[in-house]
């Protein structure tokens, strides 16, 4: 039953899509279905853990101190993990759909998107999703250029996945600074020469273990002590697509001479995707964290959902420019196959069927 309250959900998505109209019943649907599946879900590769921690109010000593919390107050109450959970997910949906409807507008193509690419393994790593949607408000501050709140909201995401702090150094860093030519070239050129580093080493960075054992607990040292082999190369593409979409979001707005709010959060996007390249020596090391390039994914998502919902407006059928390949003039057609192609990569280079499975086979609602 779950399926088909999933499938059904994208498909009515896709029809406003197909006819070019924003459904608020679709998007109020589509929010409570997103909360059912998610926060149903009562079976997963990570579940019987965190109910174990949450029955026995015992944690490891890595696991962050927001969601430790949380999970006390909870259990203080009397609820039980289950609840504790769904209303977790529920904070998070709703304040990354709120996000969403603020910038988009019209958030059916973020719907299809996000339900076929991050939402199962956002129901399992549940820590890490709400960092994502604090992670998405932080590039709003960013883009501001309110650097302040940009760093508290880092900081906040910590408290639910500690990972979130190596975006802190963003603060010193903006567009016109990630865009030029110079600074791109010496960045990526440092970044290709350690990953040889790396390779040449046997995927091994034993420095950076010794380094991080004084700051993290035993549990995490597992992340530096491991190697992909040639399993890493999986995720490289899907970095350099991610890049190549920021890249046409910023492009799109800039090209128009925007300085509205989206078109600086497009711009601050894609500082963030850049950036996130520094993990690609880490991957060598362990597949988790690929993490990194999922950060600014919920972000992107919402680009592209506004810039479809600009084209579905625009009267006579006329199409605005979007820079592809050489200048070249694309429509709506094309950005949906774009988006297409970020759903297949995710779901090539990313995604694992087992969680998907998972997600779709235990809810306490269906």
């Amino acid at each position: 039953m779950t399926r088909v309250v999933y499938f059904l959900i994208i498909l009515m998505n896709v029809a406003c899509l197909a006819v070019r109209k924003r459904s608020r019943l679709v998007t109020l649907i589509t929010i409570i279905g997103a909360v059912l599946i998610m926060g149903g879900n009562n079976l997963n590769a990570d579940y019987s853990g965190y109910d174990y921690y949450y029955r026995h109010q015992t944690y490891p000593a890595s696991m962050e101190w927001g969601y430790v919390w949380l999970s006390m107050l909870a259990s203080g109450a009397g609820l039980s993990y289950q609840t504790f959970f769904l209303l977790l997910v529920t904070a998070g949906v709703t304040a990354m759909y709120f996000l969403a409807i603020r910038l988009s507008k019209n958030v059916h193509l973020f719907s299809v998107c996000y339900f076929l690419t991050m939402l199962p393994l956002d129901v399992v790593q549940v820590r890490q999703f709400i960092a994502f949607v604090i992670m998405a408000y932080a590039l709003l501050f960013h883009c501001r250029g309110r650097k302040l709140l940009f760093c508290l909201m880092i900081l906040l995401g910590t408290l639910f996945q500690v990972s979130t702090i190596v975006y802190l150094p963003m603060v010193f860093l903006n567009a016109e600074r990630v865009s030029n030519k110079k600074f791109v070239k010496i960045f990526f050129i440092a970044i290709l020469v350690l990953c040889v580093f790396v390779f040449i080493n046997g995927n091994r960075i034993g420095f950076i273990g010794d380094l991080m054992s004084r700051y993290i607990s035993d549990d995490k040292m597992v992340y530096f002590g491991t190697r992909t082999r040639f399993g890493f190369m999986k995720y490289f593409p899907f970095q350099f697509g991610m890049i190549y979409m920021a890249w046409l979001t910023e492009k799109y707005f800039t090209k128009q001479g925007r300085t509205d709010k989206i078109a600086l959060y497009a711009q601050t996007i894609y500082v963030c995707v850049v950036y996130s390249s520094i993990s690609m020596p880490l991957i060598m090391l362990n597949n988790n964290f690929s993490r990194f390039f999922k950060f600014a994914l919920i972000a992107l998502l919402i680009c592209l959902s506004r810039i479809y919902t600009e084209m579905a407006n625009r009267r006579g059928g006329q199409k605005l420019k979007i820079p592809i390949i050489r200048g070249k003039v694309a429509g709506r057609s094309v950005l949906l196959m774009l988006s297409f192609a970020v759903v297949v990569a995710y779901h090539i280079l990313m995604q694992t069927d087992s969680v998907v499975n998972d997600v779709l086979s235990n809810n306490m609602f269906f």
